[in-house]
């Protein structure tokens, strides 16, 4: 809070400083009391609004200072809140957040009313004088008026995203759009603009309707794109969260590989579904799936043909539905999963699945087809979208700044590794072999149990046989960190990571894996790196905070094999998890975060050559550095231009790169 006299704000001297939130604060709203007295509602990407009691009698003498108290948290939404308005005739306030959602509360916090509707993030919320009506501006280009029953009133279309949207005191609306226009609508038909901006605002949103925006085409009944059959708009599933405009009124949506027709009935205040639109040339696929991907978003298709390559499926399925980049091994997982193997990793295009030793793939690291073994109850946190507004150009992709941990979270096929480990046994004439059957009954409980992951038996294996065949043991780690007893039992193992590890140990077979310049094979360092992703977790940060540089300075190597794609997928997910932990460390250390912008940035300039998703990770990387000012601009500046040249080449690291370019 800052003294204001005289008109001028004297920005040098702060008299309080409200410190409550875990997140960055996006929005705030001050409403008054009595004199000497008022309150302040604030918004936040840990996404709460807090409220603040306000006064300038401290001790009990008039103007002898500020004094700011907390007095009440509000906890509902699921993002950042974007904007908060106070409704004076009710006491009341409304919130609006990334979470797409609008919500009505009391002063102590409860909440009254949700309002649902809006297909993208809510930028601004603003409340009617009289207090019946309540306003939201959106991401989906639309303007809603709510009542406060939470019925939506009207839906008011925009030709572009809307930033700002503020009630007059006579009761028009003015709405804020990126179009670069402000509009006023008012509910008094005699003030009407004239007929030629009413031409000009509709010719706007045909305009934007016919640039692809607002939906795609598509032919129906095999016309042909050169005449005969008229097309139809393709709209958004989001656009059935909205009335129709008359009965009988027919749309189709997008709904995969085929558009469905939905008809509104006025006398139900619904859509009902009326049947299919074949399209021209429709593909057919093996395996249709509706995933739930969000609570408050429609489900989408996942569509996929027996062969494919499940990481390719994966990333067509992102890019068709702007999907988080940290989606991509779960998706991956559940393809293999629920097509029994039918889609898989495609061991002649990734390079990164073969049998060091045979060439084979009967046992894929973390691949979890078949086989019976344990689970893991890991949950791959999605980023947060925190702040759309990236600077001038107003990019944003909103993924920045990543906020969850993403887990290599995929069940050990315990027989698999076992019969793995029996193949890779040393010949019974060596020490090293595991020749016994209590020895054996020693890694089945690690392999089948999660258990002693330090018996007799592990640690020769760990300390005698080749790097190249420790690979499923050090796949069975991977899977025992998605676990609390898991993480629990191998706390020691990590404590070894560092300078002169103990011979055998976690330690000194990841310094292995990793020599310079004879590192172990693709299969061993893709399960390597897995590992290490797994290892920020709350429990383990403790033991791994103080090893982070440690850690870097050990994969520094791996930047020059990120052209194949399981190891690039492998390593920036463990950058991307390294920037995360640095974001909840009060005072990261400088050196850590410019290493780890120099390997997200090697990453960068060697784009032609690695896998687009992987180029998307090491730039969220930057991004969420350089957004938390945990670098500067001249720490990157060697990769600026790689960086602008992805903004300007198109693809599918466009817009990341875009948002990261514009903080540059």
């Amino acid at each position: 809070l800052w003294k204001v006299g005289e008109g001028v704000t004297t920005a040098s001297t702060s008299d309080a400083e409200l410190r409550e939130h875990e997140g960055p604060v996006l929005c705030c709203c001050g409403f008054g009391g009595n004199t000497g007295e008022g309150w302040l509602a604030t918004g936040s990407g840990d996404c709460t609004i807090r409220l603040w009691r306000i006064s300038t009698d401290v001790d009990g003498v008039s103007g002898a200072g500020v004094m700011a108290a907390p007095t009440a948290v509000f906890r509902g939404h699921t993002d950042t809140v974007r904007s908060v308005a106070y409704i004076p005739s009710l006491s009341m306030l409304v919130s609006g957040s990334h979470d797409t959602f609008v919500k009505v509360w009391t002063l102590d916090g409860n909440c009254l009313q949700t309002m649902e509707g809006h297909g993208a993030l809510v930028f601004s919320v603003a409340a009617s004088p009289d207090g019946t009506m309540v306003a939201s501006g959106s991401e989906d280009n639309t303007v809603r008026v709510w009542g406060l029953d939470g019925t939506c009133k009207q839906v008011i279309r925009h030709p572009g995203c809307v930033w700002a949207v503020e009630f007059l005191s006579n009761g028009d609306l003015a709405t804020g759009c990126a179009d670069g226009t402000v509009r006023v609508w008012s509910m008094d038909g005699e003030r009407a603009a004239g007929a030629d901006l009413v031409a000009a605002y509709e010719a706007s949103l045909a305009e934007k309707d016919l640039a692809g925006q607002g939906g795609s085409t598509i032919q129906a009944d095999g016309a042909n794109a050169s005449g005969g059959a008229p097309k139809m708009k393709m709209h958004d599933p989001s656009v059935l969260r909205d009335p129709g405009e008359h009965d009988g009124q027919t749309i189709v949506v997008n709904e995969g590989s085929f558009g469905m027709v939905y008809s509104w009935n006025q006398q139900a205040s619904d859509w009902e579904r009326v049947g299919e639109v074949m399209m021209d040339g429709a593909d057919s696929w093996d395996f249709n799936f509706d995933v739930d991907i969000a609570d408050d978003r429609p489900k989408l298709k996942l569509q996929a043909n027996a062969g494919e390559d499940a990481y390719e499926v994966a990333d067509r399925f992102i890019a068709a539905h702007a999907l988080p980049a940290s989606y991509r091994e779960q998706i991956t997982q559940f393809l293999i999963t629920n097509t029994n193997g039918a889609v898989n990793i495609n061991l002649d295009t990734s390079g990164a699945y073969v049998d060091p030793l045979t060439g084979g793939g009967a046992y894929i690291p973390g691949s979890g087809t078949g086989g019976a073994g344990w689970q893991s109850s890991a949950q791959v946190a999605p980023p947060t979208n925190v702040d759309p507004f990236t600077g001038s150009s107003m990019v944003s992709s909103g993924l920045l700044p990543i906020k969850g941990y993403t887990l290599f979270s995929s069940p050990l096929v315990s027989d698999n590794v076992l019969a793995k480990l029996r193949e890779l046994n040393p010949p019974s004439t060596l020490e090293s072999s595991i020749s016994s059957e209590d020895e054996w009954a020693q890694v089945r409980a690690l392999t089948h149990d999660a258990r002693d992951p330090y018996s007799p038996a592990i640690q020769k294996i760990m300390g005698s046989w080749p790097r190249e065949a420790i690979f499923p043991v050090l796949d069975a780690y991977r899977a025992m960190l998605t676990m609390a007893p898991g993480r629990a039992a191998l706390m020691d193992a990590v404590r070894t990571i560092g300078p002169s590890p103990p011979a055998g140990s976690l330690g000194a077979v990841l310094e292995s894996v990793f020599a310079g310049d004879q590192p172990a094979s693709t299969p061993t360092r893709i399960v390597a790196l897995r590992l290490l992703a797994n290892l920020f977790d709350v429990d383990l940060i403790p033991v791994i905070g103080p090893r982070l540089d440690d850690l870097l300075d050990l994969v520094k190597g791996t930047v020059d094999h990120v052209g194949t794609k399981g190891i690039a997928i492998a390593f920036t997910t463990f950058l991307m998890n390294t920037a995360v932990y640095l974001q909840k460390v009060p005072r990261a250390s400088v050196s850590t975060s410019r290493a780890l912008a120099g390997l997200a940035g090697a990453v960068v300039e060697r784009s032609d050559a690695v896998v687009a998703s992987s180029v998307t990770n090491a730039l969220l990387v930057i991004g969420t550095l350089r957004r938390e000012s945990l670098i500067k601009p001249s720490d990157i500046s060697h990769v600026a231009g790689a960086i602008k040249r992805l903004a300007s080449a198109g693809g599918d690291c466009q817009l990341v790169a875009s948002e990261v370019a514009s903080m540059l």
